[in-house]
């Protein structure tokens, strides 16, 4: 089961549990470029004091929420274009 919850332009938030691992993710881009990105796994780190984004473990993890949100903004942007066009 994923949860994704949209923040404010430039960045992306997505809370969603994984193998039964509560994680919450943030990655923020400027100029279609990730800068930065925090991983915190809620189980054992509910007050998010360790980011684990770079950790091995949750390397799948990583890749499958940046695979859902790199999809999401190419919708979200596909959307905005077309509705657009119809203004």
């Amino acid at each position: 089961m994923i949860f994704f919850l949209a923040s404010p332009p430039g960045s992306f938030r997505g809370e969603f549990l994984y193998s039964f691992v509560a994680c919450f993710y943030t990655e923020w881009i400027v100029d279609d470029q990730v800068v930065g990105q925090m991983l915190y796994d809620h189980k054992f780190d509910y007050d998010e004091n360790i980011n684990v984004v770079n950790d091995p473990e949750f390397k799948e993890i990583v890749v499958m929420v940046k695979k859902y949100l790199n999809q999401k903004r190419k919708e979200i942007a596909e959307n905005s274009r077309k509705l657009k066009s119809e203004n």
